[in-house]
């Protein structure tokens, strides 16, 4: 949680484009901070998630935000309320990430394409980065209290416990709302 936030909110003030590679389960924390890249490439095997509501745990108001700015807010809910994993396929198809590439092919296709990037004029790249992180702040807030204390509310609680355990025990979580 707070280093993944932390990640994101570094990764997110950065000034150059940001390529994200993705190979394998890119869960929680790990998704947080791929949300943080301009241009996201995966292999067919990887896999996306935020396993919160399986565990009990709470998902600020950033990291909800960063998710919704990529896939939009119903796509959003669907993956925060579920807590399932989706397939490669279903995150190129949902916006998640941008190119699909085989496992063999995967670090050149990224070389290649911060290749292109890099000759594209600079000045052009660094104006649409500043547009970009601008369009990104219209949608955080300074007035998140009532969510954090929700968020809070949350790692205090019993079902917090109570999902620890039951992932640690490998079963299902019995929570009570409580």
């Amino acid at each position: 949680g707070v280093v993944s936030g932390r990640g994101y909110a570094a990764l997110s003030r950065c000034h150059k484009p940001v390529i994200a590679m993705i190979r394998g389960y890119c869960i929680g924390g790990g998704l947080l901070i791929a949300m943080a890249a301009d241009i996201r490439f995966a292999t067919p095997g990887s896999k996306f998630g935020v396993p919160a509501a399986k565990l009990g745990l709470g998902y600020d108001y950033y990291g909800v935000a960063a998710l919704a700015r990529v896939v939009g807010p119903a796509r959003t809910a669907d993956i925060l309320y579920s807590a399932r994993q989706l397939d490669a396929e279903e995150a190129l198809r949902c916006g998640l990430i941008e190119f699909l590439v085989p496992d063999a092919e995967l670090v050149q296709r990224v070389s290649d394409y911060a290749t292109t990037v890099g000759r594209n004029a600079p000045l052009t790249i660094q104006a649409v980065k500043a547009s970009l992180q601008a369009y990104a702040r219209y949608t955080q807030r300074s007035d998140v209290g009532e969510i954090d204390a929700l968020v809070k509310r949350c790692f205090d609680s019993e079902d917090y416990r109570e999902g620890r355990r039951a992932f640690m025990e490998k079963r299902k979580p019995e929570f009570r709302g409580r």
